[in-house]
């Protein structure tokens, strides 16, 4: 027998067993009793206080009727918190992971401890931090990232983040890429979630570090599969029917023969985007590959192939095609839903479980068909046969279709009566999630569209029917702790795109407004004298650069403070005047020694005059001051204030560039070098938002508030710089890389090495979004410099 007629054979062989399920949900719907008994559970799960007749509305908890919207995490949270519903509501979430994500048998004490352990922990740590934070969907890698501390695991995390990045910078516009990741992210969860769960007791720190790590980046490498394999091969326009056949006989080649084919030369439009996407897959299914004992690789290649065929069978049908029987409709789902949720724990490469893998086996199909009831329509637009879109289409002509509806509650008692047997708790949680998944298709289709969707696909049962309408319809929402999560994540990356539209072209506005403002003009009063000091200025000036440090400033004065553009001109010229005086001195030899700067010649070279670029130098430092000298529409006193503060920053900045020449080839701590990086960089920094604060006469809480930002933002945006000049572009970034090494200088690259380098660079990038999370509104537009400080390749 080849591999292929193996994997073949190994695919009937699941087959059979999803035949099995489906004549078993069958033989339900030949019975209106399992009907009948679902309408009494859920008339019996809550019942109504003393003298009230009507169940309806009583059957879930009345402490939400009034809660807040789940997008407001800190306002939801909170809410339950003062209701005294926190606990439960944790309890009732980490419950039903456990049942749905782990496969675990909710009656054991054991089981019951764990939960009981995990809702504690989230109370005291994660929930609290929430409730103390004004703006927790901004930075929930933050809580990610803390986590990874404790398990000695940042580099995993730091790992994670930028491949986050990289699949966010190549999704297609077709695709949504904050679904597209929060899937992704979801899966890297769920097979944390596993790691830790098996995870013998006895393990050391250090141990149980080692196995987080190594679940975040397989968890990645099997999430990888949901965007670049079934979002890609399911859309209709992303890849040609060619690509998609190309794409899908070399992951079939690769599951088979357990290697990856190599791919040919590809042209057309979408040639560079199936390259990136190859490499991708190719790393990822490596590295699953490489974490497989011996004892268990026949049953993940089996997992792996199983997974793909079903959706390849699936992804194959045609929703104009009248042929296709009950079974071709609902075999291939059961075995993509059931498989999607074994591989979760088989690419951990352990041993199997018969009990785990049962209940996802059987537990599969009730989620997906979830996700099928909330995507028709999308579906029905793309032509994706689904159970549901299928019997839509055709039910009219076809009497032998089974309605999926009634599968769909043949399902939930299925899994309540035979495969939970009847557990309370588990059965209180399947009836309880049914019903939010309805009341969630009534939001989506509104109530029109729901009564419709109900008409096409009402059960034989006229209560049970009536019963589930006005529950849903009438009912207050039942949250849960995973769809919060669910929302913080999607928010995350779609404000992470939308924002980077948003401000990418606000800065461009802002950098124009200042660029058009800062030549300096010749002097009309000394118009005897040579002007080579001003012209060799203004070629400085005009070098190009990013401008950050003025534009953070307008974001300070005009954004936060409310400063009009046109007064703080002159402040905006000045910040950029001391910056570039200082990049002037850097450049020299007995400095920097570097011949480039910003892609043209520095100021030295260029002259062929030391001198005339120390000059240079100090004639623009002296015309910051006259600048800021010239502030009108301000208080006097407040100005000297300024120009007080800004002297004082300069000479620090001073002292900071002397420790940074006189640290060479020295081996520095830590803590020198962060001090080292502040005042080379964060002062800098510091002095942009301060400036416009001293004008404006802000509080000091709000001052302190903004010292802490630019104190970690500085450090990272140092470290940034670090490691571009070890790994970074000469061409993007306009001058040579290396120089660090060459010059031995002291950074956290040549101390620390590159990973250690980038988890400190997210450290001070955590901590600087924590402190704008203690900030007041009106921080979006710093959040998006913050980030472009910790990503910036140039």
């Amino acid at each position: 027998m080849n591999k292929f007629e193996e994997a073949e054979n190994s695919y009937h062989l699941y087959q059979n067993r999803a035949k099995k399920y489906y004549q078993q949900l069958i033989s339900n719907l030949n019975s209106a009793s399992f009907l009948l008994q679902l309408e009494a559970d859920y008339k019996r799960l809550k019942s109504p206080p003393s003298g009230v007749a009507n169940i309806v509305g009583y059957w879930v908890d009345k402490v939400y009727s009034n809660a807040p919207p789940m997008s407001d995490a800190k306002a939801f949270l909170n809410y339950l918190d003062g209701k005294k519903q926190l606990h439960n509501y944790l309890d009732r979430s980490i419950g039903y992971i456990f049942l749905r994500d782990l496969g675990k048998d909710l009656s054991k004490q054991e089981v019951q401890s764990d939960i009981e352990q995990i809702v504690g922990k989230l109370e005291d740590k994660i929930v609290r931090s929430i409730l103390q934070n004004s703006a927790p969907k901004k930075s929930f890698l933050s809580l990610l990232f803390k986590k990874s501390c404790e398990y000695n695991a940042e580099s995993a995390l730091v790992w994670l983040i930028e491949k986050l990045q990289l699949i966010q910078n190549n999704i297609p516009p077709q695709l949504s890429s904050e679904q597209a990741l929060r899937k992704l992210v979801k899966i890297v969860a769920g097979v944390v979630m596993i790691a830790i769960d098996t995870a013998p007791k006895t393990l050391t720190k250090e141990e149980r570090g080692r196995r987080y790590a190594k679940a975040v980046r397989l968890g990645y490498a099997y999430g990888l599969t949901y965007p670049f394999i079934d979002d890609i091969l399911d859309h209709s326009s992303v890849l040609t029917a060619e690509e998609k056949l190309m794409f899908s006989d070399m992951i079939r080649t690769t599951l088979v023969e357990q290697g990856v084919p190599v791919l040919q030369p590809l042209g057309g439009e979408n040639g560079d985007f199936i390259y990136f996407v190859y490499q991708e897959l190719k790393e990822a299914f490596q590295t699953i590959k490489n974490h497989q004992f011996d004892s268990n690789i026949k049953d993940f290649y089996q997992k792996a192939y199983l997974f793909f065929n079903s959706q390849e069978l699936d992804r194959a049908k045609i929703i104009t095609n009248t042929t296709y029987s009950n079974e071709d409709i609902f075999i291939p789902l059961i075995l993509k839903s059931a498989s999607s949720r074994l591989m979760a724990r088989s690419v951990l490469g352990g041993g199997g479980d018969s009990d785990f893998d049962d209940n996802m086996f059987y537990y599969g199909i009730y989620n997906q068909f979830n996700d099928d009831i909330k995507d028709i329509d999308s579906d029905l637009l793309q032509g994706v046969v689904t159970p549901y879109t299928y019997y839509l289409k055709h039910y009219k002509k076809r009497a032998d279709l089974v309605n999926p509806y009634e599968i769909y509650w043949s399902v939930v008692f299925t899994l309540i009566y035979v495969v939970y047997k009847e557990e309370p708790i588990a059965k209180k949680l399947i009836l309880e999630r049914t019903i939010n998944a309805h009341k969630s298709l009534c939001s989506q289709k509104g109530l029109r569209g729901y009564h419709a969707f109900m008409d096409v696909f009402k059960t034989r049962s006229n209560s049970f029917n009536s019963l589930i309408k006005k529950i849903t319809l009438t009912s207050p929402n039942i949250y849960w702790f995973d769809k919060l999560i669910s929302v913080q994540i999607t928010d995350y990356f779609y404000n992470k795109k939308t924002d980077a539209a948003i401000y990418s072209e606000e800065l461009k506005r802002i950098g124009n407004f200042i660029n058009k403002n800062l030549k300096i003009e010749q002097q009309q009063r000394h118009s005897g004298l040579d002007e080579t000091l001003v012209e060799a200025a203004n070629y400085s000036l005009g070098s190009g650069g990013k401008r950050l440090r003025p534009m953070l400033a307008y974001i300070a004065g005009v954004d936060m403070f409310g400063i009009k553009q046109e007064l703080l001109i002159p402040l905006f010229k000045s910040i950029e005047y001391m910056h570039t005086s200082s990049l002037i001195f850097d450049d020299k030899p007995t400095q920097d020694n570097a011949e480039k700067r910003r892609g043209r010649a520095a100021l030295h070279v260029k002259y062929g005059s030391e001198s005339l670029a120390e000059l240079t130098g100090v004639f623009i430092i002296l015309k910051a001051v006259e600048e800021q000298a010239s502030l009108s529409g301000f208080d006097a006193t407040i100005i000297n204030r300024l120009i007080k503060y800004s002297a004082e920053i300069v000479e620090a900045m001073c002292k900071g560039q002397y420790m940074d020449l006189s640290s060479k080839e020295e081996r520095l701590t830590l803590e020198q070098l962060e001090n080292l990086s502040f005042y080379k960089t964060g002062l800098a920094i510091e002095a942009s938002l301060m400036m416009p604060a001293v004008l404006k006469e802000a509080t000091d809480e709000r001052v302190d508030k903004l010292k802490v930002f630019a104190r970690h933002a500085g450090i990272a945006f140092q470290i940034r710089d670090d490691i571009l000049d070890e790994q970074g572009d000469p061409d993007k970034m306009g001058k040579p890389i290396e120089m660090d090494k060459r010059n031995r200088n002291a950074t956290f690259v040549t101390v620390l090495g590159v990973e250690n380098a980038k988890i400190e660079l997210y450290r001070h990038y955590f901590r600087a979004m924590d402190a704008l999370d203690e900030m007041p509104s009106k921080t979006d537009f710093l959040r998006f410099i913050l980030d472009y400080f910790v990503l910036h390749n140039r």
